[in-house]
């Protein structure tokens, strides 16, 4: 065995992570959930043993019977209050809604660092909510877009292609016909 490569068997212990979504959306969802990557997965047989499973645990903030209590984490503990304000602030009906609740929690010191970095960010943000019905369907369209133009420059390069082997066209002619610049064309030779 080459004395390089030594192997320790040893066994190293690491801390079990846990991974938690904080919900604060408007839809009706439960106090808790656990989510878990298994069930996204295609071709789960039935009673068979994942090779790889991550649960998240969800709290909707939200929800009346959510008995979460994040004073043991300050950074958590300050964003569940500064969504609170948020709220507080969009139910007055203010159009600054956002503004008002980033100045009131700066005053309250709640994410104080966080908040003195990106303050704009976070009052800007309230005008580009994310949406996934709308980011899927831009997405398409996107995908759309980009699949046509693929094949519309497909369409030219068969186009030159069949004139350069008709052997007819002049290479300027074949460009013109084709769309493709005559350095494109060279490339098709």
């Amino acid at each position: 065995m080459d004395s390089r490569l030594k192997f320790s068997t040893e066994r190293k212990m690491i801390p079990s992570p846990e991974f938690y979504v904080i919900y604060n959306g408007s839809r009706n969802y439960p106090p808790q959930k656990i989510l878990r990557l298994s069930d996204s997965f295609i071709d789960k047989k039935a009673g068979s043993e994942v090779p790889l499973e991550l649960n998240v645990k969800v709290f909707n903030i939200k929800h009346p019977e959510c008995t979460l209590d994040f004073s043991s984490c300050q950074p958590l503990d300050n964003y569940v209050k500064f969504i609170s304000l948020v709220e507080e602030e969009k139910s007055s009906g203010a159009s600054d809604f956002m503004t008002r609740a980033v100045l009131k929690a700066q005053k309250q010191n709640l994410l104080p660092d966080y908040l003195r970095r990106k303050a704009s960010e976070v009052i800007s943000m309230v005008f580009n909510e994310y949406d996934y019905e709308t980011d899927i369907q831009v997405k398409t369209e996107e995908a759309e877009r980009r699949g046509h133009a693929a094949g519309a420059r497909n369409a030219r390069i068969e186009t030159a292609r069949t004139l350069i082997k008709m052997n007819v066209l002049t290479l300027s002619q074949i460009a013109q016909a084709s769309g493709l610049s005559e350095e494109e064309i060279m490339k098709l030779k």
